[in-house]
């Protein structure tokens, strides 16, 4: 079966999901695809990212969220309730002029987390999240939250 698996790596970014025999793939096609890894001729949803898909990374805390970095449409957050139902976008960030490169949440606990939001100007409600973004030909990288984050 992991044989199945590579032939589809070259079309894009795999990613595994915590429910048993699935996976997403984030294609360069601008597409989210999630698999069912017992049956891989075609994928059982397809969510509409915009721009090729180079990054994703769940989100460290409940797992049911995606962060995308998808090359010319900027960074997508996803939402990914269960196995049943379509990933849809739930917030973007499209603060970088040039291709959308690398993204990754921040992995602190939530208490120290909480304590790099206060160095801003103004505290940050508790449910706000951070994330790292970084483009490619500008070379930069922001680090911002993410207001009213769905647990």
């Amino acid at each position: 079966m992991a044989a199945c698996i590579v032939i589809f790596w070259c079309k894009g970014v795999w990613l595994s999901t915590q429910y048993c025999c699935s996976a997403l793939i984030g294609s360069y096609d601008e597409n989210l695809l999630s698999w069912d890894t017992r049956s891989l001729k075609s994928p059982i949803m397809t969510t509409f990212l915009g721009g090729g898909v180079w990054r994703l990374k769940w989100d460290p805390r409940y797992w049911r969220y995606l962060l995308a970095a998808c090359m010319s449409n900027g960074f997508q957050v996803v939402g990914c309730p269960d196995q049943s139902e379509l990933p849809s976008i739930v917030t973007e960030y499209q603060e970088h002029k040039s291709l959308a490169y690398g993204a990754d949440w921040c992995h602190l606990p939530v208490e120290e987390s909480q304590c790099l939001l206060k160095l801003g100007q103004n505290p940050q409600p508790k449910d706000a999240v951070l994330i790292a973004t970084c483009s490619f030909y500008d070379h930069k990288m922001d680090i911002s939250y993410i207001y009213n984050f769905p647990s």
